[in-house]
């Protein structure tokens, strides 16, 4: 089972809603300039999502493998609806991707300025990413900061 951010449904017969989803993906255009692109800014928020509950790193695959570790319904393409190609140009408007575990290990900056960074574990074959704490922690005081300035001249 695939797990997703979830709602409340409201009671049948509402109008409020068009429809009932078992989930939604968070999407907030106002990160368009800062992160490139729409599929970056989606793609930010599910890592933020998945970083919630798995806090310093985890692993997922890119799209649907014959990996035993692998569940049907939770690869980035599935979850996304994003092509591996896709998945990968957004992936580098926000994070450092690396060949291997000792590659990404070997850098002195391993995000080279980047909010999150991936790499191949080659021994369990399955791709790890890495969140940027110290700048994501900067990137959202500069986001309150520039929701400050935007509210105040309302």
């Amino acid at each position: 089972m695939t797990t997703y951010d979830t709602f409340q449904t409201e009671p049948s017969g509402s109008s409020s809603r068009p429809y009932i989803s078992p989930y939604f993906i968070k999407y907030n255009p106002a990160l368009v300039n800062e992160l490139g692109s729409k599929n970056a800014v989606l793609l930010f928020e599910k890592m933020e999502y998945w970083f919630s509950k798995k806090k310093n790193e985890f692993y997922k695959f890119i799209e649907p493998c014959c990996h035993p570790c692998y569940r049907e319904g939770d690869s980035w393409s599935e979850e996304l609806g994003f092509s591996k190609l896709v998945f990968r140009n957004a992936f580098d408007k926000i994070g450092t991707r690396y060949i291997s575990k000792t590659a990404f290990e070997k850098e002195a900056d391993p995000f080279k300025g980047k909010l999150f960074a991936s790499y191949r574990d080659r021994q369990s074959k399955k791709t790890v990413f890495v969140r940027n704490n110290a700048l994501l922690h900067t990137f959202y005081d500069r986001l309150k900061g520039v929701a400050l300035k935007a509210t105040a001249t309302l």
